[in-house]
């Protein structure tokens, strides 16, 4: 993933939505670095104290151009995406890229199908097949052309939460999952057995029992899936979203203009939070005990 080039300046010189919510992303990056730096201006938070406790307290809520923030609807989903990652960064988070497998995409254009709506609830039910109810929220931005405007095969740049899972006693990785549990402990173990448990859920959704070969293009599809091995726990990290959002403003035929999707559990969180920003702890109101 090549964070380090600028794609944010080019979206925000497309679409003036996302260069307002970056002046606000800013401004609350600002305003949560100062109160993590100034550990006198932490309060006690007497609900949900341990939920989002780095940065609550007396920053909140923000302003923006001295007016209150847009509500949830009106941000854009650029914004709705590095809201997530924050709800994300709580427990950690893993990048991801997938391609479905020709074949599947194929049959889906053929049938008039949403494939971002089709790939989403297919990623949700795998994991959920694998982690039940302790299945992560992800996103994805979905898209079909490279920056340099070639088109190229539909896949999806993601972000989805990380969870433990106990370390399995057979089967493949349970050997190197124990050896890592006593070298560097159980907790790091068993949040490397979810991470490999998230990547087979990936695999199972991008179609690998599909033919090796795509029928319907004659393509590789050994390496449809694509994970970071280090999950990232910063507060913001707004170049991955930008990547991921980069050639969004291009043109498809088969993908439309909302490109975004981002499982409702998560949607839920990242609006909560949002409330949180906007109208402070009255906010948590919201959240029953």
């Amino acid at each position: 993933m090549r964070q380090k080039v600028d794609h944010g300046a080019g979206l925000q010189a497309d679409d003036p939505i996302i260069r307002r919510d970056a002046e606000i992303l800013a401004k609350l990056r600002d305003t949560v670095f100062r109160k993590i730096a100034r550990p006198a201006a932490q309060t006690v938070l007497h609900k949900h104290p341990t939920l989002y406790a780095r940065y609550r307290g007396t920053g909140f809520p923000i302003t923006y151009r001295g007016r209150r923030l847009p509500g949830w609807r009106r941000l854009s989903p650029w914004m709705k995406a590095q809201m997530a990652t924050l709800v994300l960064s709580e427990t950690g988070w893993m990048p991801f890229k997938i391609h479905p497998h020709d074949d599947t995409w194929d049959r889906w254009m053929k049938e008039r199908l949403d494939g971002k709506e089709r790939l989403r609830n297919l990623i949700s039910l795998h994991l959920k097949k694998r982690m039940g109810t302790d299945a992560p929220g992800f996103f994805f931005v979905i898209e079909d052309s490279t920056t340099a405007g070639t088109e190229t095969r539909p896949h999806a740049h993601g972000a989805i939460g990380l969870v433990s899972m106990a370390i399995p006693k057979t089967g493949k990785g349970s050997r190197t999952l124990r050896k890592l549990a006593e070298e560097e402990g159980k907790a790091k173990a068993e949040l490397e057995s979810g991470r490999m448990m998230i990547k087979v859920a990936l695999k199972a959704a991008a179609g690998a029992r599909l033919s090796g070969i795509a029928h319907s293009s004659g393509v590789e599809q050994f390496r449809n899936v694509w994970t970071r091995a280090k999950p990232y726990h910063a507060l913001f990290n707004h170049q991955y979203v930008d990547y991921a959002f980069r050639n969004t403003s291009r043109v498809s035929q088969t993908l439309g203009d909302n490109r975004f999707a981002m499982t409702n559990p998560l949607r839920g969180e990242a609006r909560r939070l949002w409330g949180l920003i906007r109208d402070g702890e009255s906010a948590l109101r919201q959240w029953e005990d």
